[in-house]
C-alpha cells in the first residue's frame, strides 16, 4: 500500500510540479491558480485535460495547453482569463475556452500580447476583448457565440435584459493588430469589431450573426485580405452588414466576399479606401453602400478596382452612393439586381419597389471605367441630384467612360435632377426608349448610422 500511495505521489507531481525547464502542467483549478499566481514574467504554464475556474494571467506570462485536448471552464462570474499585457510578451495558445455568460478572454495592458490556436466559445460578452495595448498579434482563433437562426430575430438593437454572446473579438484602441484566419459566427452584435486600432488582417470567415462581420470603426488605417462574410442576419430591427466602415475608418481591402448578408453586403459611412477584387453578391437591400464618405475636392476618396470584382444579384441597389465624393468603379459587371421594397429618398410613408444597378444620390466627381450593367431589374443608371430639400442640381461631375447598359430590365440611363460629363451607353432599344419616355424615379434612402451595431451601440465600449 505505501508502495502504491509512493507512485501516486511521485505521478502527482509529474503533472503538478515544475519540471527542468521551469514550466508547470497543470490539471486541476488549484493547481493552475498557484502556478500562475508563483509565476515570473518570461515564465510558461502549461495546461492539461478540463480544468474549471477563473484565472488571472500575469503579465509576460506564457499558458498554453499541452498533452492533447486542454480545456479551460468558466466557472463563475467574469472572463475565463483576465489577462495583463506588458512588455516581455505575454501569450495564450494551444486551448480551448468556455466561457459562461461573462466572456472568454479579456486583456489590458502597456505591452504585447500574442494569442494562436484557440477555440473559444461564450454565452455572453465577448470571446475576446483587448483593450489599449501596444501589440495584439492573434493567429488561427475560432470563435463562436449562442445566436442561431431561429433566435435571431428576437434581437434588438442595444441589450434588452436577454444576455447573448456580443462579438467574437473587440479589438479596442489597441497600438497594432496583426491578425490571421480568425472564424466567427453566433454573436448577436459582429464577429470583430476592430476601434480605433491599425490592423492587418488575413484569411478568416464571419458567419451566422445577427449586426456586422466586420466593423472597423474609427480613425485607423485597416488592411483586410481573404476575409469571407455571409448569412449576416438583421434581428429585429434592419441591420444585417458583411463588412462596416464607419468614424473616419480607412479600411483597405483585398479578395474579400461578402454574401447573403439581410441589408448590405459592404457599407461605408464616413469612410476612406480601396477595395480590390471584392465579391459582394446576394445581399437583400444593397450590395456596396457608400454614404457620406470624402468631400469634393478631396481626391480619391473610395475605390472599387480589379477584374475579380462582382456585384451580382443584390436586391435593392448593386452600387450605391449616397452624399459623398471622389468615388470610382471599375473593370466589373454589375448584373441582375433584384427587386426590394424600400422607403424612397425624400418621402415620409410608402414603399417603392427598387431594383438599380447603380444609384447615385447627391454626390460629386465620381468615375465609373469599364463596366458591363446587364438585367437588373428596374434600371442600369440612376443618377439623381435631390438635396435634403428637395432641391435639384447637386450631381455634378459624373463621368462613365465603357459603360454599357443592356438587357430585360425596365429601364437604361435615368438622369434626373443633376448633371454628368459623359453618360453610359444604352445598348438595348427597349431600354434606351423607355429612358426617352422619361418619368422620375424614386431612389433609396441612406443607411441610419443608428442601425449599425457599433461602440455606442450593442457593443458598450467605455471612451
Amino acid at each position: 500500500m505505501k508502495r502504491l500511495l509512493y507512485v501516486l505521489m511521485i505521478a502527482s507531481l509529474m503533472l503538478s510540479a515544475c519540471s527542468d525547464d521551469g514550466s508547470k502542467v497543470c490539471t486541476d483549478a488549484d493547481c493552475l491558480t498557484s502556478a500562475l499566481a508563483d509565476a515570473r514574467s518570461g515564465a510558461t504554464v502549461q495546461v492539461s485535460g478540463t480544468v474549471e475556474g477563473n484565472f488571472t494571467v500575469p503579465a509576460g506570462v506564457t499558458i498554453e495547453g499541452t498533452g492533447g485536448a486542454a480545456i479551460l471552464k468558466s466557472a463563475g462570474t467574469g472572463p475565463v482569463l483576465s489577462v495583463t499585457a506588458d512588455g516581455e510578451g505575454t501569450a495564450i495558445r494551444n486551448l480551448s475556452v468556455e466561457g459562461g455568460s461573462t466572456g472568454g478572454i479579456y486583456a489590458v495592458g502597456n505591452g504585447a500580447l500574442t494569442l494562436s490556436n484557440l477555440d473559444i466559445s461564450v454565452t455572453g460578452g465577448f470571446c475576446i476583448k483587448v483593450m489599449e495595448i501596444d501589440s495584439l498579434t492573434a493567429s488561427n482563433l475560432s470563435l463562436s457565440g449562442n445566436v442561431t437562426e431561429d433566435i435571431q430575430g428576437t434581437i434588438q438593437a442595444k441589450p434588452n435584459g436577454d444576455v447573448w454572446a456580443l462579438a467574437g473579438m473587440a479589438v479596442v484602441k489597441v497600438g497594432a493588430a496583426d491578425l490571421i484566419n480568425i472564424d466567427a459566427t453566433g454573436f448577436a452584435s459582429c464577429g470583430v469589431l476592430l476601434h480605433r486600432t491599425p490592423t492587418t488582417w488575413t484569411g478568416g470567415e464571419m458567419s451566422e450573426m445577427v449586426g456586422s462581420g466586420v466593423h472597423v470603426d474609427g480613425q485607423a488605417a485597416v488592411t483586410l485580405k481573404d476575409i469571407s462574410s455571409h448569412d449576416i442576419w438583421g434581428g429585429a430591427t434592419p441591420f444585417g452588414y458583411g463588412l462596416v466602415a464607419s468614424s473616419n475608418a480607412e479600411v483597405n481591402t483585398e479578395g474579400i466576399s461578402s454574401q447573403d448578408n439581410f441589408v448590405a453586403g459592404i457599407l461605408l459611412d464616413h469612410a476612406t479606401g480601396t477595395h480590390v477584387d471584392a465579391v459582394v453578391n446576394g445581399n437583400q437591400s444593397r450590395g456596396v453602400w457608400i454614404q457620406h464618405c470624402g468631400q469634393a475636392g478631396g481626391g480619391p476618396s473610395v475605390v472599387f478596382s480589379g477584374t475579380g470584382t462582382n456585384l451580382d444579384n443584390n436586391s435593392g441597389v448593386g452600387f450605391g452612393v449616397y452624399y459623398s465624393a471622389g468615388v470610382s468603379l471599375s473593370d466589373t459587371r454589375v448584373d441582375g439586381t433584384l427587386p426590394a421594397n424600400h422607403i424612397p429618398y425624400g418621402q415620409e410613408a410608402g414603399m417603392v419597389e427598387i431594383g438599380d444597378a447603380i444609384e447615385i444620390t447627391y454626390s460629386d466627381e465620381l468615375t465609373f471605367t469599364n463596366l458591363v450593367l446587364d438585367s437588373n431589374t428596374r434600371a442600369g443608371v440612376v443618377v439623381d441630384g435631390r438635396d435634403d430639400q428637395g432641391a435639384a442640381g447637386h450631381v455634378t461631375n459624373v463621368t462613365f467612360t465603357n459603360v454599357t447598359i443592356s438587357g430585360d430590365g425596365q429601364r437604361g440611363f435615368a438622369n434626373q435632377h443633376g448633371t454628368t460629363t459623359s453618360t453610359p451607353e444604352v445598348i438595348t432599344p427597349a431600354l434606351q426608349d423607355a429612358d426617352i419616355q422619361g418619368g422620375i424615379l424614386d431612389v433609396a434612402r441612406g443607411l441610419g448610422v443608428d442601425n449599425i451595431p457599433a461602440p455606442d451601440n450593442i457593443i458598450e465600449i467605455p471612451g
